[in-house]
């Protein structure tokens, strides 16, 4: 479910949504010496283990891989667990 939460802030409003995504972006280090892993529990649609590509497909694998990938961090690891 979606937050729908606002916070208003000289006249405007931010949805809390765009706030958050904002800090995940803001702390990831765009010269990261290290790779980069990420780990999320298998939850379908969003995020799922596709044996017959053998790959991680869902809604919310595609956001985080497109935000990575426009802050040119390389994803060296992208796991799924039960």
């Amino acid at each position: 479910m979606i937050c729908k939460s606002t916070v208003v802030t000289m006249g405007k409003s931010i949805p809390l949504v765009g706030i958050g995504w904002l800090l995940i972006l803001l702390s990831a280090s765009v010269h990261a010496v290290n790779p980069i892993k990420i780990v999320a529990s298998e939850f379908p649609p969003y995020e799922y283990y596709d044996h017959s590509l053998q790959d991680i497909q869902g809604y919310s694998t595609d956001v985080v891989r497109a935000v990575f990938f426009r802050l040119n961090i390389n994803i060296s690891e992208h796991k799924v667990y039960p």
